[in-house]
């Protein structure tokens, strides 16, 4: 009888606990129920409220950004019918793990964030890497795309394919978007095809390479474990004046997070630049270039840290924003 007792009160306790998380389950869906049916009979209106002041960007210095758009975009009409974008923006995302999207999951959204800001649709064209290894395939998989995004990544496979899509957009004014690994491929690429220094290439690939133009800087060591020479998380940034970076943040001082290993070789500063490449944005004690630049191009950046990581839906990354809109402006 004692064990009978015992079972009968479990299982009472247990049909009890049941029982109240099945009333919170319906409170909840009846409170969404009626949410749904204020949109549906058009009495309420969902706003994105942009006036966050932990957000360092000055939109209204903005060049890029969309005249008329004002700090609460809507989202529903009145009516509580969806706003639906004007136009489509199509952009080449290249690179190795394309064949799982959400390895790029970030920037993805990112370019969405951007795109709803700019009232335009972002499709997205996955293209592989290694694909682009030959020219002629990289050309014809480019040809019917209005900007071009390299991620970040680890490793030497595809990066020949890289660098034939940066050179592709460099070259054909295609605005383009380099995220860590992207944007040293960009300084490779710069090096090899407008400087004339064939051999350029990073450290990380092959450390016997003479003419590094990425590589690890004084300092850090390759006999430390791999994790230790990272460089991880929010760092300060300072901007030139009048480049396109402090047209897209509006400010000459920023912070981004990184997640890399290898850097700007120092040693190659002066002819690259002196060739027309543009380091926009130096650490503040001007040893590390955090980004690079073209100025007579529509839109070409490269920036060593990971801007897609800070971006949100309600407050699109000042970089993303004014990729989209540079990309808008050369397809009109």
């Amino acid at each position: 009888n004692a064990q009978f007792r015992r079972t009968t009160k479990s299982v009472f306790n247990r049909t009890q606990d049941a029982v109240k998380i099945m009333l919170v389950a319906l409170k909840l869906q009846h409170r969404i129920n009626n949410v749904f049916q204020h949109f549906r009979t058009g009495n309420a209106t969902l706003f994105v409220d942009m006036s966050d002041k932990d957000f360092s960007t000055n939109w209204e210095s903005i060049p890029f950004q969309t005249k008329g758009l004002s700090r609460k975009t809507e989202l529903f009409t009145e009516k509580g019918e969806e706003v639906r974008s004007k136009t489509e923006l199509n952009i080449a995302l290249v690179g190795k793990y394309v064949k799982l999207f959400d390895a790029y999951i970030s920037i993805v959204e990112a370019l969405k964030h951007a795109g709803f800001y700019n009232n335009t649709e972002i499709e997205i064209k996955w293209i592989n890497t290694e694909d682009c290894v030959d020219n002629n395939v990289c050309k014809d998989l480019l040809k019917d795309v209005q900007a071009v995004v390299v991620p970040g990544g680890f490793g030497v496979r595809g990066i020949e394919g890289k660098l034939n899509v940066i050179r592709y957009a460099r070259e054909n004014n295609l605005p383009f978007l380099g995220l860590c690994l992207g944007m040293q491929c960009a300084v490779i690429e710069y090096a090899r095809n407008v400087l004339g220094i064939k051999d350029a290439n990073s450290g990380e690939f092959d450390e016997l390479f003479y003419n590094k133009v990425i590589d690890f800087m004084p300092g850090q060591s390759d006999e430390v474990d791999k994790g230790g020479t990272l460089r991880l998380g929010a760092y300060p940034c300072n901007i030139v004046p009048g480049t396109t970076m402090e047209k897209c943040y509006g400010s000459l001082t920023i912070s981004e997070r990184h997640r890399h290993r290898y850097e700007f070789n120092n040693d190659y500063r002066t002819i690259l630049q002196e060739k027309g490449l543009i380091l926009s944005g130096m650490s503040p004690d001007k040893r590390l270039v955090e980004t690079v630049e073209i100025a007579e191009h529509p839109f070409y950046i490269g920036v060593q840290f990971h801007p897609e990581f800070k971006s949100r839906p309600n407050r699109p990354h000042p970089i993303f924003f004014g990729f989209v809109r540079a990309s808008l402006e050369k397809k009109e």
